[in-house]
């Protein structure tokens, strides 16, 4: 890549990061606390454990804080059931004194800070894979411009992390491309699989499932010595394992890859119980309906509509073994991690009459590849001219999806 188009893309890069970041701050000093996306549960978390302590901290042990002052805990239990090491980042910047927003207020920095480190890995490594300029406008604007993304970013929420380790898998894919395996790919791909696993259980399943499938579908790129080899599936064995170690734990102490010691009940009477195909149309039907950044209405539907379909379309196009083989193994994985997410709510819902676990943003490790895909998808397209109205349709959608709502809300 010749030093004036080098120059081009690290500007793009700059500027669309410069967008995420504005967007993300203005959440995280504009929104109200505590936000419907669980932050009250997970700052209470940050307090527990500095109040507390603890590596893998009992689920019945956890209370929600009050409203009125951090360092108080009310009698409501925490009902998250994730691993510590996402809080212990927060502990240090965790106050105890004043009331809850104010300590959530100070948390939300920093996870705008790891949302921005995120975007920046993802948007760096994803068009380093790129070579049409168009292609490379299409994949920051959709990463930039995905709602949940920038909401998350401003928020308390360990979806930050699991992203930041979506971000890092895709430069070890990166890596592996254009090196072979080797040590510097295997720990890349190891520590996103780590950083998604120690987030949250569906980070795991999505981040580890995208490297599994990634090395299958850029197996063209699994060649050099024998030696090379060995050390990249050590560095990746030995770095993903750390992601697994909370849910060893949880099984030792609880019986269960999550700490679910008390389950809340609803009532027999008063239970709806859905057949399975009822079940999934609900859960699409819900699923769809977290997509926006203050709900969702059928324009920004459309955005997400078209964008995972010229994905689809991009995983397709086999003369770009890179882009195409990254969104395969991305869209791949999405759909597994979407059927053990529909079956496992399922058995939930079947033994104790909840309904939960539907939320976009559980999958978003896997948006950067989806990004890739719509990226591939575009520039592969015949004529400039087609390239150019696609990145508009897909662009208009997305930034009204994600800027509209944040314009109306918060400004």
């Amino acid at each position: 890549m010749e030093a004036t188009e080098v120059s081009k893309t690290r500007l793009l890069v700059f500027v669309f990061l410069l967008v995420h970041a504005v967007t993300a701050w203005l959440i995280a000093s504009k929104a109200a606390y505590p936000t419907d996306l669980d932050e009250r549960a997970h700052v209470s978390y940050a307090v527990h454990l500095k109040s507390i302590g603890g590596l893998f901290p009992r689920a019945s042990d956890m209370r929600l804080i009050s409203p009125d002052h951090a360092g108080t805990f009310s009698e409501h239990q925490n009902y998250l059931q994730h691993p510590s090491s996402y809080y212990w980042i927060l502990v240090p910047f965790a106050g105890l004194e004043g009331t809850a927003a104010e300590t959530a207020q100070g948390l939300r920095w920093i996870n705008l800070a790891i949302s921005v480190l995120a975007v920046a890995v993802i948007l760096f490594g994803g068009v380093s894979l790129l070579e049409v300029p168009t292609a490379k406008l299409a994949f920051v604007i959709v990463v930039v411009f995905c709602p949940k993304i920038a909401v998350i970013g401003g928020m308390v929420n360990n979806d930050n992390l699991a992203l930041l380790g979506g971000g890092v898998a895709l430069l070890g894919f990166g890596r592996l491309i254009r090196a072979g395996p080797g040590l510097t790919a295997g720990a890349l791909l190891g520590a996103g699989v780590a950083l998604a696993g120690l987030a949250k259980l569906t980070g795991a399943v999505t981040v580890g499932a995208f490297v599994l499938f990634g090395h299958v579908m850029l197996r063209a790129h699994w060649q050099g010595v024998a030696q090379d080899r060995r050390r990249h599936l050590a560095a990746l064995v030995l770095l993903g394992f750390i992601g697994a170690v909370p849910y060893i734990a949880n099984m030792v102490l609880y019986g269960f890859l999550l700490p679910m010691e008390d389950r809340l009940f609803v009532e027999t009477a008063g239970r709806i119980v859905f057949a399975p195909l009822p079940f999934v149309a609900h859960f699409a039907s819900a699923l769809a309906g977290t997509w926006g950044v203050f709900g969702v209405d059928a324009v920004s539907l459309a955005g997400l509509t078209l964008t995972m379909g010229l994905a689809i379309w991009g995983a397709t196009v086999k003369h770009h073994v890179s882009g195409a083989g990254i969104a395969s193994a991305g869209l791949l994985s999405l759909a597994v991690a979407l059927s053990l997410n529909i079956v496992f709510i399922y058995l939930i819902h079947l033994d104790t009459g909840h309904m939960a676990g539907m939320s976009v943003r559980y999958f978003l490790p896997l948006w950067p590849a989806v990004a890739l895909g719509v990226a591939t998808a575009i520039g592969n397209m015949p004529t400039a001219v087609s390239r150019t109205a696609w990145l508009i349709i897909v662009a208009s959608l997305l930034v009204y999806g994600h800027t509209w709502p944040l314009l109306a809300n918060m400004l």
